[in-house]
């Protein structure tokens, strides 16, 4: 069990833990962003913190595709994120968040504007075994946007075929496939991270058809 705090202040009570717990202090933050740190340190399937509310919707990004961790997160944060979450087009594609409890305002010093909840984020499983094409194109646009959208999306085409239908689809079938989408042309010479978040969910929304008749 790994522990990270960043207030030494508390290292007299910390060091009260049970032998398999190490505590390591220092920004969890910077800690968790760092390839050494990683590299060293044995990978965890879950998590349980306090986050930054500023922060909380930027961190949980840092969680979706690592290949040191790939469990679920138990966060302290502000009950807004879960609903944020569940219905944002990437954070959506990896985690269903669900409000275990409300942490009233008073339990505080000072008491804080915003309302806190325990929120427990459940990982999604990978697409590819499930045949998920909506979370699968989702997190495929995520993961290839440095990619020009018709680029982006013909690869995807190709590969959610091969991965959850086993099938083959040539790169010119499915260009003529992401013709037939109606996206303006102007959206697909963008960047794919420049699109609008919508396409996130119009376009496997159009492609679902055309998967179930592979």
């Amino acid at each position: 069990m790994l522990a990270i705090e960043i207030d030494e202040r508390f290292r007299p009570y910390l060091e009260r833990l049970p032998a398999n717990v190490e505590v390591v202090y220092g920004n969890a933050y910077k800690l968790l962003n760092n390839q050494t740190f990683r590299k060293n340190t044995p990978s965890v399937d879950k998590t349980v913190s306090c986050i930054p509310y500023s922060q909380a919707q930027n961190m949980l990004h840092n969680y979706t595709n690592g290949s040191w961790y790939r469990g679920d997160l138990v966060w302290l944060a502000p009950a807004s994120l879960a609903e944020k979450v569940n219905h944002e087009a990437i954070l959506g594609a990896y985690f269903q968040a669900e409000v275990k409890e409300i942490i009233p305002n008073a339990a505080f010093y000072p008491s804080p504007h915003t309302t806190s909840a325990i929120i427990y984020f459940h990982r999604l499983p990978d697409p590819a075994g499930t045949g998920n094409l909506q979370i699968y194109l989702r997190r495929w646009l995520y993961n290839h946007e440095h990619l020009k959208v018709k680029n982006a999306v013909r690869e995807g085409v190709v590969r959610a075929a091969k991965d959850l239908k086993g099938k083959f689809v040539s790169k010119n079938q499915a260009r003529q496939l992401m013709e037939s989408l109606n996206i303006p042309p102007a959206e697909l010479e963008k960047l794919t991270n420049n699109i609008r978040p919508e396409y996130y969910f119009s376009i496997p929304e159009k492609l679902k058809g055309w998967l179930d008749k592979l």
